[in-house]
């Protein structure tokens, strides 16, 4: 598991529309650099920050042999329709894609089917620490380190409850905090993982064509992902359901989007899911068409 990166900074509002729009516009990729840092008018640490957060959440893709960050094909198609991000149902595509990058970042973990519904911010450290120590890395990771990368999730997630009264101008909270994921009690300083509602079946789609199994059979005109019960579970984690509230999410998604893209079947007594194999910037395009904005251009 790949720790840091973020410069300990959660992802802020307008972070990542200020990066793509850096990147569209032409700039250099290369987020670490001071001129980049002036350009997005922030410091240069959280300059590095924009860019590890572009790249955890798919946004971006790395180009090896320049080393450079350039917009992704999911970038480009946000770009496209939602630049400034203002949907709910977009922050679901980045979350889903996070959830599957191929890169074992550290946000993943933390919405794993075997994490408890509730825990304290110390248990969830210790929980970390262990999970690092039994991976066998080759450099163990300090505890400030493993505190901060906690910190990062909670602070990008987790949403009090109560909500406190805030100054309307103080946009300090996380973006991904309005998927409604995890909840902090300010009483108990407990968290409680939650699970929110108006789920896009296309974040699901997402989930499942990265983690179910993809049938290469010659008798499909398509590739396409059939999820087992465990892919399913395991779906259902990341994006906050349980078991029946995602197969309903892909019954939804079946009479939305039509079953050749997503279809609930039963298969030895069990419901099971098929999933067209897609890239999440095809899964997203089906979103914005699906609201009637693929057409135009845009949101009138």
């Amino acid at each position: 598991m790949k720790l840091g990166g973020h410069e300990t900074f959660y992802l802020r509002p307008g972070w990542l529309t200020k990066g793509i729009f850096h990147l569209v516009e032409g700039n250099s990729g290369r987020f670490a650099e001071p001129d980049v840092a002036d350009s997005l008018g922030v410091g240069r640490n959280m300059s590095k920050a924009i860019g590890w957060w572009l790249y955890a959440t798919g946004l971006v893709e790395r180009n090896y042999p320049k080393h450079m960050l350039e917009l992704s094909e999911l970038g480009k198609v946000i770009h496209q329709f939602d630049p400034y991000m203002t949907r709910l149902g977009t922050w679901w595509l980045v979350h889903a894609t996070a959830m599957t990058k191929r890169l074992d970042l550290s946000l993943r973990w933390f919405f794993l089917h075997d994490r408890p519904y509730r825990f304290n911010r110390p248990n969830l450290i210790n929980e970390l620490k262990y999970y690092l120590e039994q991976s066998k890395v080759k450099k163990s990771a300090s505890l400030k380190t493993i505190q901060r990368e906690v910190a990062l999730v909670l602070n990008s997630y987790s949403v009090d409850i109560p909500k406190p009264i805030r100054d309307p101008e103080d946009n300090l909270g996380s973006p991904l905090q309005r998927l409604n994921l995890i909840h902090h009690s300010v009483v108990t300083n407990h968290y409680e993982r939650n699970r929110p509602d108006t789920i896009p079946p296309e974040s699901l789609g997402i989930c499942l064509s990265n983690l179910g199994d993809i049938d290469q059979s010659e008798n499909t005109d398509h590739k396409s992902a059939h999820s087992d019960c465990l892919t399913i579970l395991k779906t259902a984690s990341l994006i906050g359901q349980n078991y029946e509230s995602t197969l309903e999410l892909a019954e939804f998604g079946q009479q939305n989007l039509g079953r050749d893209k997503m279809e609930v079947l039963f298969l030895s007594g069990e419901r099971l899911v098929q999933v067209e194999q897609l890239s999440p910037a095809d899964w997203a395009n089906l979103y914005y068409e699906r609201l009637g904005l693929y057409i135009s251009g845009g949101d009138s």
